[in-house]
């Protein structure tokens, strides 16, 4: 049995790739976007050809590699939308080899109520799990924040917009996903522990209360990708006050990566 696996496409040209129990599907596009959709598609009418009505959907049998001049590499990402709206998809067991799912990854499956995330991610895409029960399960037991399968590691995903600072507990998190704070207005104050390594684009926005926000390591320094002009955040420069305002505001657009 093998574990869900997909690419972060960033093709120009003929790719191939590994299905299921090996079936090849080559994907030829002029740019990524066209390999995106193509390859979204293939995948769509893999699945539901092999869905049954009283099944769940499981993601343990299928294996996606990409394949370089017969060299077959381990993928580490699923990408934007790539399963976006799927009906019938119930049950996501991502494993560690996995680093990065992107926006919109799931968004809309209506019948994904059980995923099991790996360890290994370090970037989370907003909306990523939007419309799932499983999201929904979520913000009601845990304020929005999952717990990886080593049973340590978290990631805030998507608070619920009535979080206060006294619901909100950070401990062991290592990613906040994109919007996972959006229209969190209950929020006045907020720590970011030593444990966290990326803060997704649009985190807090719009917290319009947030007005006190200290890093945990005082002393780190975070990198922020503005339209390809890297800029260097060192939070030891900032008051608490200022903080905020650079989460909220200055640069709230934009994933906060931190030096390592």
């Amino acid at each position: 049995m093998y574990p869900i696996q997909f690419v972060l496409l960033g093709i120009a040209s003929s790719v191939t790739y590994k299905v299921g129990n090996g079936t090849e599907v080559v994907v030829t596009a002029d740019n990524a976007e066209d390999a995106r959709a193509t390859l979204t598609q293939i995948l769509d009418k893999w699945i539901d050809a092999s869905a049954t009505d009283d099944e769940a959907i499981t993601f343990s049998n299928i294996q996606i590699f990409k394949v370089v001049e017969g060299k077959e590499y381990l993928v580490t990402g699923i990408f934007s939308s790539a399963f976006e709206d799927n009906t019938n998809i119930q049950k996501v067991t991502i494993p560690d080899s996995v680093i990065s799912i992107e926006e919109d990854a799931f968004s809309g499956c209506s019948q994904l109520s059980d995923i099991t995330l790996p360890a290994s991610l370090e970037s989370i895409g907003y909306n990523a799990f939007f419309g799932t029960p499983w999201l929904s399960g979520l913000q009601n037991t845990s304020k929005g924040i999952a717990t990886a399968s080593d049973e340590v590691t978290k990631f805030v995903i998507d608070a619920p917009e009535t979080i206060t600072d006294d619901e909100l507990d950070l401990t062991n998190v290592k990613v906040i996903a994109g919007r996972a704070f959006e229209n969190c207005n209950q929020l006045n104050s907020i720590t970011i522990p030593d444990s966290v390594i990326r803060i997704g684009n649009y985190a807090f926005i719009p917290c319009n209360n947030l007005t006190s926000v200290t890093f945990e390591d005082n002393g780190s320094v975070w990198a922020i990708d503005i339209g390809g002009v890297e800029t260097q955040v060192d939070v030891s420069k900032y008051t608490q006050s200022e903080l905020a305002t650079l989460l909220t505001d200055t640069y709230r657009d934009f994933i906060w990566t931190k030096n390592v």
